[in-house]
């Protein structure tokens, strides 16, 4: 793409990438532009608002149809309108959809004639029910011990690729169910590689990560671009130890395999210089959200969103290691207008605070003489997944109707039961959408037990969450005004 400067309307220059590239840059950006691209006599323009496609017109056709025509034009040119805006909006679909969409219209039209080959690859892989991975790492050793750890019967190594612009150009050929995909590479490094594959071929992405503390910052990026989870590079383990960490890969790329692509959505958040508030304030409310697979993407888009001043007290329990567990308050503390801590045994609980909790740790409430505190014990049977019942639970017990229950994404049934003793104390039951889940199971669960609950997709279930913190809170003041 070569670019020439403009005066007032941005920039203009030839179509020498492809348009999808162009889009995804400028939605993350959040650009708000008319973009006019040519091709021939033909003309078309895109329009976008604060990063999102709202209109699309050819000629006489509008919307989403004159979007995907333009979108088939790899030839033109193309000029940058900076601030202009439609007086019309035709398109509602997110921009992620939208160009997913246009990309299988284009490759099934790049693919209609003479397709028997991959029409033979799909029959071989409807046949063969084992999962497709697709590994991706500048290191041959590493490769190789990737695909040591995924036995025959249930995986199938389809290919290996050095960095990423070789695994851009294999994902068609070998169509994998899921990506390992490395972050540090030459050529095209892993960041750069996912933010293509969410946009040319949205496939389940799983990034193997050290998580060094500036590993950790880069991992939990990738979260927000795309990936689905992280797994740890294999490394010299021995015995016991080893065998778990070979579980733990095993079970991660087979649950990113079942998951709903479509509820991948790209996170927009910032790093704040200083956070709005410190806390201190009494506690009047409590929240207890529990997440596991698929919670590290939800979270980033509820915790940030939570304004500072509050009274209440937010629990998270995060089925994760407590390595990361402690990584991840870190980072999400710089995104978030509350401060966000990592819970330990007799930690106070103050308004206006997010406290981490790991899945692997049992959590309860106490009420003191000096208000309330948080008590942490080792689970005593932490493959069984428990711990948010348990805080819930302890909650209802404790705080009555003046808290509130949130169930996330994850593949097991916690915090069913808790959320179904919260309704019977008639506190508040927040669920995400399971559609919007990147693993259903936990969210149906609480679903199915609890069908009147508040249920909402990702994108809005932290204004829903202050909504009700907030209305109760005035609630409260009307009934009890002393």
């Amino acid at each position: 793409m070569s670019n020439s400067e403009g005066k007032d309307s941005g920039f203009i220059g030839t179509l020498s990438v492809q348009l999808p590239d162009i889009l995804q840059m400028s939605c993350i950006g959040g650009t708000t532009a008319a973009i006019v691209v040519s091709k021939g006599s033909r003309n078309g323009k895109v329009y976008l608002v604060e990063g999102e496609i709202v209109h699309a017109e050819v000629g006489d056709v509008v919307g989403e149809d004159a979007f995907y025509t333009i979108m088939g034009w790899n030839q033109g040119s193309f000029e940058f309108r900076m601030g202009e805006k439609p007086d019309k909006k035709t398109i509602t679909l997110n921009w992620q959809h939208l160009i997913m969409e246009a990309c299988r219209k284009q490759d099934e039209g790049e693919t209609a004639a003479g397709s028997g080959d991959a029409a033979q690859e799909t029959g071989l892989k409807e046949r063969d029910r084992r999962i497709r991975v697709l590994v991706v790492d500048d290191s041959s050793m590493m490769r190789k011990a990737l695909a040591s750890i995924f036995g025959e019967e249930e995986f199938i190594i389809v290919g290996n690729a050095a960095d990423g612009e070789e695994a851009l150009e294999l994902i068609p050929k070998v169509h994998p169910d899921v990506i390992t995909m490395d972050i540090n590479m030459p050529v095209m490094d892993g960041v750069a590689a996912l933010k293509r594959i969410m946009i040319r071929f949205p496939i389940p992405t799983v990034m193997v990560s050290a998580m060094t503390h500036e590993g950790a910052t880069i991992t939990f990026d990738t979260l927000k671009y795309g990936a689905v989870d992280f797994i740890p590079k294999p490394s010299s383990l021995s015995g016991e130890d080893k065998e778990k960490q070979k579980q733990l890969i095993r079970k991660k790329v087979q649950l990113a395999a079942d998951v709903s692509i479509n509820s991948v959505r790209y996170i927009r958040t910032e790093k704040l210089d200083q956070q709005g508030d410190e806390g201190g304030r009494p506690m009047d409310f409590a929240v207890c959200m529990v997440a596991a697979e698929g919670g590290y993407g939800t979270l980033l888009k509820v915790i940030p969103q939570i304004p500072a001043g509050l009274g209440a007290a937010f629990m998270v329990v995060l089925y994760a290691d407590p390595e990361h567990v402690d990584a991840f308050v870190s980072y999400i503390g710089s995104h978030s207008q509350i401060p966000v801590k990592r819970a330990t045994d007799g930690m106070p609980l103050e308004g206006g605070v997010c406290y981490l909790v790991s899945g692997l740790e049992y959590a309860k409430i106490e009420k003191g003489g000096d208000g309330y505190s948080l008590h942490l014990t080792p689970s005593s049977f932490p493959d069984r997944r428990g711990a948010g019942d348990m805080l819930m639970i302890s909650m209802a017990e404790v705080m009555g109707a003046d808290c509130m229950g949130v169930v996330l994404s994850g593949a097991s049934t916690d915090g069913t039961d808790g959320m179904n003793e919260l309704q019977h104390s008639r506190a508040g039951l927040l669920i995400q959408q399971p559609e919007t889940c990147l693993v259903k199971e936990m969210a149906e669960s609480a679903l199915e037990k609890c069908p009147d609950a508040l249920v909402a997709p990702d994108s809005s279930l932290g204004s829903e969450l202050v909504r009700i913190i907030v209305e109760r809170a005035e609630a409260k003041m009307v009934s009890d005004p002393a």
